[in-house]
């Protein structure tokens, strides 16, 4: 066991009791290292004699071994799904990727050939999910709302008036009991306000529509934001509600609406070039989105045909 004779019995006491405390890893790997920092020249021990070497495959090996396992189980769940973007990255090679760029020279080629009865009977249809186009909501909505806002104004001043109207009527006559003469004077409330509410509102209701699909027409048949379509609406909007005067106040009335529409246009028109929604801008990104739908339904048509999902 010992290569040094000359080794006296104290270090001989001390090597011995260190190697006692080795653990098995170092007295097969690391002995040679120990012997030189010790000084303890012992020979390679037999660990296989005196310590069984550690269980490799269960102590070591088992975690590795469960970890690669679950790795390659999640690779080949992934398999499939690989197996797609593959296909994916060579069709998009091929040019029949799934892309929805639409460059600026196609929406200009797209807005050359339309015309403006396209433009016109497109605003007046429904497309296929049964939406309507951009400008008939906008006439609808503010038609509604216009009816709505003056219905409660003149609903609230006709009935000011009828209570008023009431009183002054009423000054010398005597009811029965006090509930009596609160509940015609609610009665008369109540019937003037709503006819003259629902009277002014069917009017100006009457106005907004033809004035907004009159200005809304022109503009998008010219695809083209102006101050003449709004003069032009309010002048024919105005003459017409006013024909009933004869030829000469229908003539007033019509030039007076051509000023009126005129003054109109021109702050409609600023607030629109300020916001960036004008005629011009609001059909290009409307031709923008159809065209991008159409070539992201296409390139998806053409992947399902080709990976056959």
């Amino acid at each position: 066991m010992l290569g040094n004779s000359k080794m006296d019995v104290d270090q001989l006491n001390r090597c011995v009791k260190h190697y006692h405390f080795l653990s098995p890893r170092l007295q097969t790997s690391g002995f040679s290292n120990y012997t030189q920092r010790t000084g303890c020249n012992f020979a390679q021990p037999h660990t296989s004699q005196t310590h069984s070497p550690p269980d490799i495959t269960t102590k070591w090996y088992s975690p590795f071994s469960r970890l690669f396992a679950s790795r390659r189980a999640s690779c080949e769940e992934t398999s499939a799904t690989e197996m797609i973007e593959q296909a994916q990255e060579s069709l998009k090679q091929k040019g029949v990727g799934n892309t929805s760029i639409v460059s600026e020279l196609e929406i200009q080629n797209y807005l050359a050939q339309e015309t403006g009865k396209d433009r016109l009977f497109k605003m007046f249809t429904r497309d296929h999910i049964g939406k309507s186009s951009s400008e008939f909501a906008f006439t609808y909505q503010v038609t509604l709302q216009a009816a709505g806002l003056t219905f409660l104004m003149m609903s609230f001043l006709a009935g000011r008036q009828a209570k008023q109207e009431f009183i002054d009527r009423n000054r010398a006559t005597v009811f029965k009991t006090r509930f009596q003469a609160f509940r015609r004077l609610n009665d008369q409330i109540f019937l003037f306000s709503m006819k003259e509410g629902m009277k002014w509102a069917m009017r100006v209701s009457l106005f907004s529509l033809s004035f907004m699909g009159i200005s809304q027409s022109i503009a998008v048949y010219r695809n083209k934001s102006s101050p003449w379509e709004y003069a032009i609406a309010s002048g024919t909007t105005i003459g017409a509600l006013k024909a009933n005067m004869g030829l000469r106040g229908f003539v007033v009335a019509t030039g007076f609406g051509l000023v009126i529409g005129t003054f109109m246009g021109v702050v409609v028109l600023g607030a629109m070039k300020a916001l960036n929604e004008t005629q011009e801008q609001r059909h290009y990104w409307e031709i923008q989105k159809e065209l991008e739908k159409e070539k992201y339904y296409e390139s998806r048509g053409k992947l399902e045909a080709v990976t056959g999902l």
